[in-house]
């Protein structure tokens, strides 16, 4: 199996085993990173997808179909960076804790937390609106920390 395709099944699993757990009303996701966690996005929906909602509307309960710009406490826009032992938080709806929209970002040692709540749970669940660590573009790689989410919508990781 090629490397890229290795990558991105880790990254899958990843946002299924930390991401999931956290999209219900009410509920806290806590997690530390394991020993080294990447993650990473090309520009363009996987699979030769078309880009925006899929076919027939929003869906049942999503809310809004208008995409939703994505925010976040601690933004990386593009080179390459890395940060030991930060501590990013987000409270604001629609507000991630770290947010990648370009370059390579590494995260030794930080900590993660979110508590607002997202504005479209469609959006949280295709497009990563309102997690923890989001990766629009780029690469994030973490090694150690935690992540804790506890907002309505809200997922660990999404690349």
């Amino acid at each position: 199996m090629p490397t890229e395709k290795c990558i991105r099944l880790a990254g899958l699993a990843l946002v299924c085993t930390l991401g999931v757990s956290a999209c219900s009303s009410g509920t806290t996701a806590t997690s530390s990173a394991s020993p080294s966690v990447a993650t990473s996005t090309s520009a363009g929906p996987p699979g030769g997808a078309p880009p925006g909602a899929p076919p027939g509307g929003a869906g049942a309960g999503g809310g809004s179909s208008a995409q939703v710009t994505a925010k976040g406490a601690y933004v990386h826009s593009s080179g390459t960076t890395s940060t030991s032992g930060g501590s990013y938080h987000a409270s604001a709806t629609n507000t991630s804790g770290v947010l990648n929209t370009g370059g390579w970002l590494t995260l030794d040692k930080a900590t993660v937390s979110t508590s607002g709540a997202s504005s479209s749970s469609d959006q949280s669940s295709f497009y990563g609106l309102n997690a923890a660590v989001l990766a629009k573009t780029g690469s994030i790689t973490m090694n150690g920390g935690s992540l804790t989410t506890s907002g309505d919508g809200a997922n660990g990781i999404f690349a």
